[in-house]
């Protein structure tokens, strides 16, 4: 084919032809030789991103996977090198000129073994041609990047420089590392759907934006995917804003036509008749697909099925016939088996989404999806890897284990044949993401607040975000609230924005938007290589000697640590396979819409008893299914409307049955995803529970609800149908504080936007909870103005709810647009037995729920707790006064400087002239002198008398005591500081009258932030509650008898009479440090 015999192909309104680049004279002179002698023609995608790349404009790809994109994207910034290579322009700065950013360390090394890979080819046909050349330098960059590899790269900036979003933040914070990228001219972001819609996008957004304002000149940005829809929302999100103009980004579409022929297949169940009969017969499936295939790859859908899987296929096949590839496998363990299959040494690969995208494994033949890929894009993507190169057909076929699965398959595979594809939702202003950058930003330079709104604002993520939102974040990052440690400094009057010693540690150690999962790293016990992670449960319910599978390969494990698992290889290939615990998205509401239809469709169809053949034809040359899958959905669907009813996008089936132990089953099956079952869950349980003396078990699927009763009444199922779309909010909202969804989200945010620190070692998942548990009490009574609080109950409405979608069914069996179909029967339909499967997994493994206590309040072991465990008289630790003594000094503090003056007064408040001198000392004048002439703090009257305070507390203190919200602000803190006080002291330190000060303390009694002393019942003195951070640290309350057990006093002075109380709540602490304390370790309370 000649060059320009390519057919035209339209492009958002452009037409080109290849001979319409001869303008590029010099893009051709120079590169068409090698690309010629490479990959002989172009393609159509390619001819129209050159265009567009060359002549300046930013540029959104989307074309099909094996269209040539990645060349498309990257050879006119390639030309743009050897241009300034061939023909210099005098002394040019050294620096990275193009920046290819990916979302996958796999997907890095790939890329940066292409651009080796050509470079080594343009050295050959420089050679050739006698052609003086200076060589194209490439290098990757991740976080598994060795230290002398990334100081090598800092000492000699390459051309081109492959990284993630996640090693891009943070050398833009590094002061050595963003010096290379002030050079960047272009920079690509490869496979952009994959992260345009969730936190990572939002992270990259930002950093582009930092980039941008760090590089000399303005970048060129190219983005690439095969799967983006709807397009001009993806272009906005690449581009950014400039002032209060979208960025123009040239859409590049091609609609050349990627062929799949994709097949969807079910096991004969009728030959599986136990657990082993049905491992045999999905191998003997996968055996017979494989047929006549070099490689094949098998996605599955999560990391137990990819081990499991491994280990059947190879025990049945006998040697090394396949292996493992997902998230928990080390890197080096994923880039070997990479390399075997790509080099032919490896016949089946099982891999997870680790795979998914445009990772070069070589040639694969097929590709097998066992069950649903769950959504379109993820097929398309997936099917994609096989016949990966340019016209090639991809080849797959979907293995449905479950026929239940089989309507969800018929729809997805119909999609992907058309590459009709889910949107993608870019949601706006997540704070967590945006706090975590400004600490990046502020530790690297200086701010004002102006500079750093309108950069920010240039990220179409954040370009609402309103001033009034960023000043709150800044409030809380510069210390605002006095249980936040600050991590930057704010100064008010000038609004200058500057870091702290704590700001870039900070910001390194926060990297990214994937909170830390307190998963087991394992290693290898005698060359300490790193082989994976194993999720913390399973570790907590294994021990030495067990023998479990990874990498499909069987391990000992030869000790636990705390911070780690050391193994060693077995021989023995009856090993337990691993789980962790993952839950994924579910079905969109969009994707149950279209199930329905397809639902109501062939129940239209199958009305006539004789058109079954008619409909296995239908279903086997629109969905591609075979005819054993076919004729199992027809009988599926037949055998559901004998037992029960099918539900559609326009009716919803309740159905009823008792099982063996009496208790009612309420089935509510719809179409609609998990998502809005899981919100309709919610609304169900705050109606139905106010008529029981239970919780009754619900659970929510993407197929419906199910609802256990040990009593049941036929009138509660009004409730179903009944509630309101206008009650969804309210409800929703009630019940947020007692969901672990919010307690959940509220921790992820916490730790992503650094309000929670991370550590370098790991940290275990329930540490983690007590330390978010205890912010989010601290939180609680600033609710309405800490933003973290909001943002979290937006964050869970838009990604764990979908309210909207409810209302929408709501609003529609309200008028009767959507049906209702009531069924009673004895035994459970085919579509019900799926749900008693998850019955008695969910009851053993719940996480993160909130205990009734704290549904307001959150987490707490109070008294009742220790009356279980110790018995129900008052309970006490014997303390000697010296010790109370030293904790009440430790309390107090004694600064060393001024800043530490200033951090004194923001953790315990106003305080006057003397008390300020009797804990500083000497120093004390002078420190306030410089603090006040550097606007950090000033006088303010409080309790009737001069008392110092913080600059940035002026105005909450200015509406003490008349606003609420100033009351909880100031009178918390002043308890939080002190080991005790009595009602006398509180009303005497603020003037206040005896009412306000009982409505205080009853209000403290029932948040449990106080308690009464047990040990006097006449004294008004109240012990102040506290949480614990588990760890022992110098200078913290120790109980008497160091080194010992800790020795409880029951009904004996543990105080004098004139005494008042522990700041913390002892048996709180003391049940915790118990459960922690082994041997002679002795135990520790802190603060």
């Amino acid at each position: 084919m000649n060059l320009y015999d390519i057919n035209p192909i339209y492009t958002r309104g452009i037409l080109l032809r290849w001979e319409q680049l001869l303008i590029y004279s010099e893009f051709i002179r120079f590169c068409s030789t090698w690309f010629k002698e490479s990959f002989n023609e172009p393609t159509d995608v390619q001819v129209q991103a050159w265009a567009s790349i060359e002549s300046d404009r930013h540029t959104l790809i989307a074309a099909p996977t094996g269209s040539g994109k990645t060349l498309a994207a990257m050879l006119p910034g390639l030309h743009r090198i050897i241009q300034s290579k061939l023909h210099p322009e005098g002394e040019e700065r050294p620096g990275v000129k193009l920046l290819y950013i990916t979302p996958l360390k796999a997907l890095n090394n790939d890329i940066h073994h292409h651009v080796v890979s050509f470079a080594a080819e343009l050295d050959k046909l420089a050679e050739r041609t006698e052609l003086s050349w200076l060589g194209l330098k490439a290098a990757v960059r991740t976080g598994d990047t060795p230290q002398k590899v990334r100081a090598s790269i800092l000492r000699k900036p390459p051309d081109i420089l492959v990284t993630t979003p996640e090693t891009l933040y943070l050398m833009l914070t590094s002061q050595k590392a963003r010096e290379i990228l002030r050079s960047v001219e272009q920079v690509i972001v490869d496979e952009i759907h994959y992260i345009a819609g969730d936190k990572r996008g939002t992270h990259l957004s930002l950093s582009l934006e930092r980039l941008e304002v760090l590089c000399e000149k303005s970048f060129l940005r190219i983005g690439v995917s095969a799967t983006q829809k709807p397009l001009e929302r993806v272009a906005a999100f690449l581009g950014g804003w400039v002032d209060d103009s979208v960025r123009p980004v040239n859409i590049i579409e091609s609609i050349g036509d990627k062929k799949f022929e994709l097949r969807v297949a079910v096991l004969d169940h009728d030959s599986a008749k136990d657990k082993e009969a049905v491992w045999f017969a999905i191998m003997d499936r996968i055996l017979k697909e494989m047929e006549g295939c070099r490689s094949t790859l098998i996605f599955v859908n999560n990391r137990r099925l990819c081990e499991r899987l491994a280990q059947q296929l190879n025990d049945y096949c006998g040697g090394d016939f396949a292996s493992s590839h997902h998230g928990s496998i080390s890197r080096e363990q994923r880039l070997e088996v990479e390399r075997r299959l790509k080099a032919g040494e490896l016949k089946c690969l099982i891999a997870t989404s680790s795979l998914e995208l445009g990772i070069d494994v070589g040639q694969i033949d097929l590709v097998i999806q066992i069950d649903s890929p769950l959504a379109a894009a993820t097929g398309i993507q997936r099917i994609g890897r096989a016949g990966h190169g340019v016209g090639e057909v991809s080849r797959g076929v979907i293995i449905v284990r479950q026929r239940s699965t089989l309507p969800e398959v018929a729809v997805l595979s119909r999609m992907i044949r058309e590459r009709d594809i889910e949107p993608i939702v870019i949601r706006r202003n997540r704070i967590d993401v945006l706090n975590q950058q400004i600490v990046a930003m502020v530790a690297a330079d200086d701010w004002t607040v102006d500079q750093l709104l309108l950069l920010v604002r240039g990220s179409d993520c954040y370009h609402t975000l309103t001033r009034d939102k960023l000043e709150a974040l800044l409030r809380v990052l510069s210390g605002y609230y006095p249980f936040v440690r600050p991590l930057i400094d704010w100064d008010l009057d000038t609004g200058k924005l500057s870091s702290r010693s704590s700001s870039r540690m900070a910001a390194v150690m926060g990297t990214g938007t994937i909170p830390g999962s307190g998963n087991y790293p394992v290693y290898h016990i005698d060359n300490q290589i790193q082989l994976g992670e194993l999720d913390e449960e399973y570790v907590h319910e294994s021990k030495v000697g067990e023998l479990f599978q990874l990498g499909a390969q069987s391990w000992t494990i030869r000790e636990i640590r705390n911070d780690r698992i050391l193994v060693s290889e077995t021989a023995n290939r009856i090993s337990e396979i691993p789980f962790w615990r993952s839950e994924g998205l579910g079905r969109s509401f969009e994707l149950g819409e279209q199930v329905g239809t397809f639902l109501a469709e062939i129940c239209a169809r199958l009305e006539d008893r004789q058109a079954d053949v008619a409909t296995v034809d239908w279903l086997e040359q629109l969905y591609g299914f075979d005819a054993l899958a076919a004729n199992s959905l027809i009988e599926l669907i037949r055998k559901q409307q004998a037992a029960s009813a099918v539900p559609t996008h326009r009716s919803i089936v309740i159905e009823q049955y008792q099982d063996a132990m009496n208790q009612t089953h309420v089935i509510l099956h719809n179409v609609w995803g998990r998502r809005l079952n899981r919100t309709w869950q919610i609304v169900l349980e705050h109606l139905i529970e106010s008529k029981l003396q239970y919780r009754p078990y619900m659970g929510a699927k993407d197929n419906g609800i199910e609802m256990i009763f040990r009593e049941w009444d036929p009138e509660w199922l009004s409730s179903i149908w009944q509630a309101a779309a206008a009650s969804v909010d309210p409800i929703l909202m009630e019940a947020m504080g007692r969901s672990p969804m919010f307690a959940i989200t509220f921790r992820r945010m916490a730790e992503v936007g650094l309000l929670l620190s991370r550590q370098f070692t790991r940290t275990p998942m329930w540490q983690k909870r007590l330390r978010s548990e205890e912010l989010l009490k601290e939180v609680l009574p600033y609710a309405e103005q800490f933003p973290f609080f909001e943002a979290a109950i937006t964050e869970c409405f838009e990604e764990h709810l979908d309210a909207d979608g409810l209302k929408y069914v709501l609003n529609g069996l309200e008028s009767g647009s959507i049906e209702v179909k009531i069924t009673e029967s004895r035994f459970p339909s085919p579509w019900a037995n799926q749900f008693m499967w998850d019955y008695v997994n969910t009851q053993i493994y719940e996480s993160d729920a909130l205990s009734s206590e704290l549904q307001m309040q959150v987490m707490n072991i109070n008294r009742e707790l220790a009356g279980a465990v110790f018995g129900a008289s008052a309970v006490g630790v014997v303390y000697e006064p010296e010790v109370l003594a030293a904790e009440r000094q430790r309390l107090q503090g004694k600064p060393q400087g001024p800043n530490e003056l200033a951090a004194l007064l923001k953790r315990r408040g106003d305080l006057t002239s003397n008390e300020l001198e009797e804990t500083c000392g000497e120093h004390a004048e002078t420190w306030v002198q410089q603090l006040e002439a550097q606007g950090i703090i000033i006088r303010c009257q409080v309790g009737g008398e001069s008392r110092w305070i913080s600059r940035d507390e002026q105005q909450t203190y200015e509406q003490f005591p008349l606003e609420p919200t100033s009351v909880t602000f100031v009178l918390n803190r002043y308890i939080d500081g002190r080991l005790s006080f009595s009602e006398a002291e509180l009303r005497r330190r603020y003037l206040l009258n005896e009412g306000q000060s009982q409505q205080l303390i009853g209000k403290w009694e029932q948040e449990r932030r106080i308690e009464r002393t047990p040990f006097s019942e006449a004294d008004l003195v109240y012990l102040i509650e506290g949480q614990v951070e588990n760890q022992p640290r110098s200078g913290g309350l120790q109980l008497k008898g160091s080194g010992q057990a800790a020795r409880f006093a029951i009904g004996s002075r543990v105080f004098p009479s004139n005494t008042s109380v522990m700041r913390v709540s002892l048996w709180h602490r003391l049940v915790l440090d118990l459960c922690s304390c082994s041997g002679t370790t002795c135990c520790r309370v802190s603060n």
